[in-house]
């Protein structure tokens, strides 16, 4: 009699919930480290841009003004040029909304230059923008040409009486309804001349 072989079947281990759940803790702790690190690497991003963009509006500003003794049609502080210095090529065409035609800054908040307390001064005004990030970019900005005041959240200080520990940033600019919990304005105030860098 022939003898019948009997196949033998090898059982392979599956996971086990316990594991299964083991694994998904584990990737969702790598994604979290993750999903942190781009968060803050895109805010350090968000106030590089905005700086960069400031100063290149700053000194478009200078170039405009440089042979001019004071702004053309100064009536007073708080007038907003900001249509008209789209229109002159003061601020960088990658960052004019296209529906609006007007700038916007890194957090999509409002860019806007208004005339300044004297005839030869502008204010650049950025809202929307974390509370964190404003006094960064004001800490950044102090030893900017030409920067004469700073707006806090107690009014106009001049440069030489701020430092970045005794001035808070407002939650909203003059002229602006854009505050809300956690953003802030920031305020500045430029000479039309100064030393160039």
């Amino acid at each position: 009699m022939k003898k019948i072989k009997t196949l033998k079947l090898r059982f392979t281990r599956a996971f086990t919930l316990t594991e299964l759940a083991l694994v998904l803790g584990v990737l969702g702790v790598v994604l979290g480290s993750v999903w942190v690190a781009a968060g803050s690497v895109m805010k350090g991003s968000n106030l590089k841009l905005a700086a960069d963009n400031a100063w290149i509006v700053l000194d478009n500003m200078h170039q405009l003004f440089s042979s001019r003794s004071s702004m053309p049609g100064y009536t007073g502080a708080n007038v907003d040029r900001t249509a008209s210095m789209v229109s002159s090529g003061v601020f960088p065409r990658s960052i004019i909304n296209q529906t609006t035609n007007l700038p916007r800054n890194s957090w999509s908040g409002g860019f806007w230059i208004d005339t300044g307390s004297t005839s030869s001064t502008f204010r650049m005004y950025m809202d929307r923008v974390p509370s964190g990030d404003c006094i960064k970019f004001i800490a950044s900005a102090l030893n900017a040409n030409g920067l004469s005041s700073v707006y806090t959240s107690t009014g106009w200080i001049a440069i030489n009486n701020i430092t970045p520990l005794n001035f808070t940033c407002p939650a909203t600019c003059p002229q602006s309804a854009a505050g809300g919990t956690g953003v802030a304005c920031i305020g500045m105030e430029f000479s039309l001349w100064y030393a160039p860098m």
